[in-house]
């Protein structure tokens, strides 16, 4: 089975509108190297770092994101002859690989059967955030294929709802969402939640809609969509709705690698991916 990886936009979110936003986004790749932790509330699960590494020149940090606690697992007890609770002596470790370039703001990430892409993203925001409080909270977002996002909207003969959950530009404006990006800077808006509704169907095509899915496209938030198609009952003149939803965390950016690529080679390939996602965002 392959390994699977995603590409995320990591994002300056609380402290945004900061003079020295470039310099908060200098202290990620240093708070990485520092090894913090995030210990989810009442849970036994810590996150942590782990075998990181640095290449100054491919602008890039990378290593294991890991997930630890004290298990207890089931064993069979050959002179009793019958199964019992082990305590492991050593926290049991789930991890994902990652490689983010911080001068792109590029993450690259592994999501597996134990780490998921919501537990990965949670994670990461929380043990940055606990490990430099200077740099605020931060928003790791998903990278969503603007083609495919068009697509499926098409898709749906009348589009009847349509949720964006964005975040202002960090740190690069673009014209193809202007007139979002200037309603949530005047605003002084971290985020920007809206919801557009008319059950006959809303303009697919309106500006509003198009440039919430540039910023999608780009980093800046995630869109879930909903609507229906008509579709002509067998054998009759009726005709009956078929509901249809997208979400665009389903279509990320991503690539695959080999079960036994070596960590170097690996390495490489995520470093090159960042790079080919970085040219198509800017």
């Amino acid at each position: 089975m392959r390994r699977k990886f995603l590409a995320a936009k990591v994002n300056i979110n609380s402290a945004i509108y900061s003079s020295n936003v470039n310099e908060l986004i200098e202290l990620l790749p240093i708070t990485i190297l520092n090894y913090p932790e995030w210990k989810i509330g009442k849970s036994k699960w810590v996150w942590r770092f782990s075998e990181l590494g640095k290449n100054e020149k491919e602008e890039i940090v990378f290593g294991d994101f890991i997930k630890t606690r004290y298990e207890k697992k089931l064993i069979y007890n050959a002179a009793s002859g019958k199964t019992e609770w082990f305590a492991l002596p050593e926290p049991s470790a789930y991890k994902s690989f990652f490689v983010y370039n911080y001068v792109s703001e590029i993450l690259v990430f592994e999501e597996n059967s134990n780490v998921s892409r919501e537990d990965f993203i949670e994670a990461f925001e929380n043990v940055i955030y606990n490990g430099n409080m200077n740099v605020g909270a931060i928003s790791v977002q998903l990278l969503s294929i603007k083609e495919v996002i068009k697509s499926e909207i098409a898709k749906m003969e009348y589009l009847t709802k349509i949720e964006f959950n964005l975040i202002h530009p960090n740190p690069i404006s673009d014209d193809t969402y202007k007139d979002l990006d200037d309603i949530i800077t005047k605003e002084k808006a971290t985020k920007l939640k809206t919801t557009l509704e008319n059950p006959n169907g809303l303009n697919k095509d309106g500006k509003f809609i198009q440039s919430g899915i540039e910023m999608v496209s780009k980093g800046y938030g995630g869109v879930n969509a909903y609507g229906y198609s008509r579709q002509k009952t067998y054998g009759t003149r009726k005709e009956k709705r078929v509901p249809m939803k997208y979400k665009s965390r389903d279509s990320v950016q991503m690539t695959h690698a080999d079960k036994d690529i070596s960590q170097a080679a690996l390495t490489s390939k995520l470093r090159d991916f960042a790079v080919a996602v970085k040219n198509l965002l800017f």
